[in-house]
Formats: C-alpha cells, sequence, structure tokens
C-alpha cells in the first residue's frame, strides 16, 4: 500500500530504543549521525557496512543489501580537529551545511525514502559549540550561544526538514524541565530554548519512546503516541495506536484500515 511520508519527533530516555525504532522506516535511509560513535549501530546492522570513507570531508559509512544496494548511508558530524594551540575548531555543522546544498535534489531524485536526525541533542551541541568558538568567540554569557544554536535548529527542523517530501525522523531525549500541557505539568524533548515547545507545532507525530518491565520480567519497549500527565505526545496525522509498538508498521494501523475501505475503528489507548 502506498503510505506519504510522515515526520516524526521521538524522545526518551537513552537506551529506550529510538535508534533502533528509526532503523524500521522505509529504505534507503540517509541518517546524520552527530552522536557519538558505537550509537549508530541499529542502522549498520541492516545489512552489511562497508568500510568507512570520507566524502567531502565526511566520514560516510554505507550499509548494503543484495547486490550491493544501499539501505542506509551514515555520515557522521563530529568535531573532532584542535589548532595549533590545542582549542577547539567546529567544523561538523559546517559540513553539515554544506551537506544540505544537494539533500534537497536528492530527495527529489528519489534517492532517499527517509531522512534521520540522530540525535538533536548533539545536533544542538554542534550548533552551540560554532557560536561559542567562531559566531560569539568574544561573548562571556552563554545564553548568546544557546540563543544562536537555537536560531539555527529551528531553521534547520522546521524550515528546511519540515518541507522535505520523505520521511523525517528527528531524535531527541527528555528535557529535565517540564511545562504547562492541559493543567498538568509534562516532559518534552530536550531543544534549545522555544525549540522545546514548538517541535510538537511543526511535527505531527510526536512520540515518547520506552522500556518497561513486562509481568515475565522481561523488557518491552513501546511507543506512546497520545499526551497524558507526565509526557506530551500526540499523532495527529496518523491516530497511531497508543501504546505502539516500535516498529515504522504498527504506526499505520488505522491508517491502513481506512485506506483499505475497512472497518474503522478508534486508536487502541490502554
Amino acid at each position: 500500500m502506498e503510505r506519504p511520508p510522515i515526520h516524526v519527533v521521538v524522545y526518551g530516555q537513552p537506551g529506550s530504543g529510538k535508534s533502533t525504532f528509526a532503523a524500521t522506516f522505509p529504505r534507503p535511509m540517509l541518517v546524520f549521525c552527530f552522536d557519538p560513535l558505537g550509537k549508530e549501530m541499529p542502522y549498520l546492522r541492516l545489512g552489511q557496512p562497508q568500510p568507512v570513507e570520507h566524502q567531502n570531508d565526511i566520514p560516510v559509512c554505507e550499509v548494503t543489501g543484495s547486490r550491493n544496494a544501499v539501505l542506509a548511508r551514515i555520515e557522521y558530524y563530529h568535531d573532532t580537529a584542535t589548532n595549533s594551540a590545542g582549542t577547539y575548531v567546529p567544523s561538523a555543522y559546517h559540513a553539515f551545511l554544506r551537506r544540505m546544498g544537494s539533500l534537497y535534489d536528492e530527495l527529489a531524485a528519489g534517492m532517499w525514502q527517509t531522512v534521520v536526525i540522530d540525535s538533536l541533542t548533539y545536533l544542538e551541541l554542534t550548533a552551540r559549540k560554532l557560536a561559542q568558538y567562531e559566531l560569539e568567540p568574544q561573548s562571556k554569557d552563554p545564553r548568546r550561544w544557546f540563543a544562536a544554536a537555537t536560531d539555527m535548529l529551528e531553521e534547520t527542523l522546521l524550515c528546511r526538514f519540515g518541507g522535505y517530501r520523505a520521511n523525517v525522523v528527528v531524535l531527541a531525549h527528555v528535557d529535565q524541565e517540564r511545562d504547562e500541557l492541559l493543567g498538568s505539568l509534562v516532559y518534552n524533548p530536550a531543544a534549545p530554548g522555544r525549540l522545546r515547545t514548538r517541535l510538537g507545532s511543526g511535527y505531527a507525530e510526536m512520540y515518547v519512546s520506552h522500556v518497561r518491565r513486562d509481568d515475565g520480567g522481561g523488557l518491552r519497549y513501546c511507543l506512546q503516541t497520545r499526551a497524558d500527565t507526565r509526557y506530551n505526545a500526540s499523532s495527529v496525522f496518523l491516530e497511531a495506536p497508543n501504546p505502539c509498538d516500535p516498529y515504522y508498521d504498527a504506526l499505520w494501523d488505522v491508517y491502513d484500515r481506512r485506506k483499505e475501505g475497512g472497518a474503522s475503528r478508534a486508536p487502541q489507548t490502554r
């Protein structure tokens, strides 16, 4: 069944299965990896990882399947350089911006079905370090660096990525502060400044990833797709089940039934 692209924000605690969930989306997928090395393992497991190559100063690992078809392309954006004085040299966000120059054309040509940012937490850190060491090096007020990072991420996530006609998955962690929602104080995705509450306005699908103990003592991974008194979440377009198994196909249960003309039923809540 033909499905339209969806834009999703998934946030949760470390180890709650965010990257594993993102890896279930349609392929080929392009992964912008800002997290430290090792966090990209769910994408590497999709097929056969090829040796890392440097392309336009970006370390790239392609994961291939049968007949060498590319299943995933992982691009690594890390600030690893220092100058002769040992000072931090921000370069990753510059490389990321240069990469944006060709991404729209690649998506228009159908090269990628899914684009993943893994994760927003480290994307923000990369943008903030650019502000600290290059854009605002004389500033002694860290708030200026956070403000600059907020502006850069707002442009990236809400303007650029918000208009891509492909599946977009943004992974984030849980903000330690809570915001008011319908009379309750709830957690939102960890994002700088106004983006913490604006992400939900730009992404119709915003889920919380959980890992819990089942009755037998095993671990069960699931997605929360509706807001409650603890977490902000929504599924405006798909009306995905709540809770939902952390797989791309599971998100479409209600949508597919309606598309097929079968009996419509309300999203599950339990």
